[in-house]
């Protein structure tokens, strides 16, 4: 994807530490997309600080609330396009991330020092895809690719609302793998 580690950055949903194998993982939800205003420490997603669903043909700005001494920000939603501005006077970090079912959505992947105006207009398609590792910690910005190849990847739009998945490895190849549960 153009522009991957240099205009944007992934950020690792779950690290999932099993023992022992098999493992079922139930319950994940992740269809529904949303924009997020992370807050971000050390290249690392704290929580967020506003966020709203948004759906494709929809466009959202991002604005800081009348009279508020916090600086807290909101989002509107305007039926247009998958498409979040900017309209803080200050550059804002604006992150997609997915509503599933808690609060605050976890921010899956982050756009850095979006200008006053300035849009993120997301034509993506958004997929899941896991990894062994054991070099990543939950939250984490990504600022350069995993270095180990991926085991399972899926299309997210392609997902059930929610869906069940079984995580195993082959007591005879030593090869890891995840199916539908």
């Amino acid at each position: 994807m153009k522009g991957i580690y240099k205009d944007y950055f992934p950020v690792v949903w779950k690290y999932v530490y099993s023992s022992p194998l098999p493992m079922a993982i139930s319950n994940v939800a992740l269809s529904r997309l949303m924009f997020v205003n992370p807050e971000i420490e050390n290249d690392k997603v704290i929580s967020a600080a506003t966020w709203v669903d948004i759906n494709l043909g929809q466009q959202t700005e991002l604005t800081e609330n009348p009279g508020s001494d916090s600086g807290t920000k909101s989002f509107t939603v305007r039926n247009k396009y998958f498409k979040a501005i900017n309209q803080v006077p200050t550059p804002q970090t604006i992150g997609v991330g997915f509503d599933n079912g808690g609060t605050p959505p976890p921010t899956v992947l982050v756009f850095n020092d979006i200008g006053y105006t300035y849009n993120v207009t997301a034509e993506f398609t958004p997929t899941l895809t896991a990894y062994i590792s054991e070099d990543y910690q939950e939250n984490t910005v990504l600022r350069g690719a995993i270095q180990t190849p991926y085991i399972w990847r899926q299309n997210l739009a392609a997902l059930p609302q929610t869906s069940s998945w079984q995580f195993a490895r082959d007591p005879v190849s030593g090869q890891y793998s995840i199916t539908a549960a």
